[in-house]
């Protein structure tokens, strides 16, 4: 559920930079800057220098090349006629993406949204995972045309875009009887076997068994000691809370162990590809004792991520009427 999401957005399974969303950010900050040149017009299009501005921002046309050759290996088929209409109807569409971006995160600083390094880290290190090895990220780095520190900047973007979303949403009102509508209608997903249970996420095997020792040698508090010793900043500050979450949800290795665990106890150090785990399993809720009061607020974040998006198209078009945005001929559908 939505809300359960964004507490363990830091280490699940799923992951908000996949290599697609990799090979679509990497680039943007070098081309933006001018620093990268493409040395021929790939598609047989002929674009102005600037092919558009937003505000005091300006789009380059090599950023739309190099989007453009992110979009084809993503989605071949949009490229299987490469005749001049078609390619050009392309290039419009991916700068009105980048137009759209920009008016967002503009909006976002106009609002004060922030992102910490700490965030940009965590994500950059998912992104890492996607790979087999170093080597390998570094190479797809590389057919980005793109280096560390842009991807960074690029991840930085993406997260505040992520951030004006998820507080757009929370605006939204929903009604105690759409809430109830939900739940009558969703039981069977709903109302699953759930777990809440705490983790300590660290780097290496020293570092847990010391975490670990702590715990169970020194008597600490468990949250006090997640604050202390864990690197997963989407939890740390909570103590370690991951709230509830079913089956399915977590990476195999975490799962098999928490679901193992009794009340209370603390686990032996769990090996993933995030890290190395010490969880503590607070609670087990069996589907037959939840009641709509258990699920209140993930229904609300559901309704209101619905919502959400029948009505961003008309914010954006909102932003887009108070900002003075310039497309080039070329690129004007």
């Amino acid at each position: 559920m939505q809300d359960m999401n964004n507490r363990k957005r830091s280490w699940l399974l799923w992951t908000l930079l996949g290599v697609g969303g990799v090979v679509l950010l990497a680039g943007a900050g070098l081309y933006a800057a001018g620093i990268l040149k493409v040395k021929e017009a790939p598609y047989g299009l002929k674009l102005p220098r600037v092919v558009a501005r937003v505000g005091e921002d300006s789009i380059p046309r090599d950023l739309v090349y190099q989007r453009m050759r992110q979009h084809e290996s993503m989605r071949p088929e949009r490229f299987e006629n490469k005749d001049a209409e078609a390619m050009q109807r392309v290039a419009a569409d991916v700068v009105d993406q980048i137009i759209q971006q920009r008016l967002v995160l503009q909006e976002a600083a106009k609002l004060g949204v922030a992102v910490t390094d700490a965030e940009v880290e965590q994500q950059y290190t998912r992104a890492q995972a996607n790979f087999a090895s170093q080597e390998e990220f570094e190479k797809k780095l590389k057919e980005g045309n793109t280096d560390p520190q842009t991807l960074r900047r690029d991840i930085r973007d993406y997260i505040l875009i992520q951030k004006m979303d998820f507080s757009l949403q929370q605006q939204i009102p929903v009604s105690d009887q759409e809430i109830t509508d939900f739940f009558e209608k969703n039981k069977q997903q709903l109302l699953q076997d759930r777990v809440r249970a705490r983790h300590i996420l660290v780097d290496n095997p020293a570092q847990a068994q010391e975490a670990l020792h702590l715990l169970k040698q020194g008597g600490k508090d468990f949250a006090e000691v997640a604050r202390i010793y864990s690197k997963d900043e989407g939890t740390k500050g909570q103590g370690g809370e991951l709230g509830w979450f079913t089956k399915g949800q977590m990476v195999p290795e975490f799962e098999k162990t928490v679901f193992s665990l009794k009340p209370g106890e603390i686990s032996q150090p769990v090996q993933t590809q995030f890290g190395h785990h010490i969880i503590q399993l607070e609670e087990i809720q069996s589907a037959r004792h939840q009641t709509l009061a258990d699920h209140w607020g993930h229904i609300t974040n559901i309704l209101r991520s619905q919502k959400w998006q029948v009505q961003k198209q008309a914010w954006l078009n909102q932003l887009r009427q108070q900002t003075t945005v310039w497309k080039a001929p070329e690129v004007s559908s």
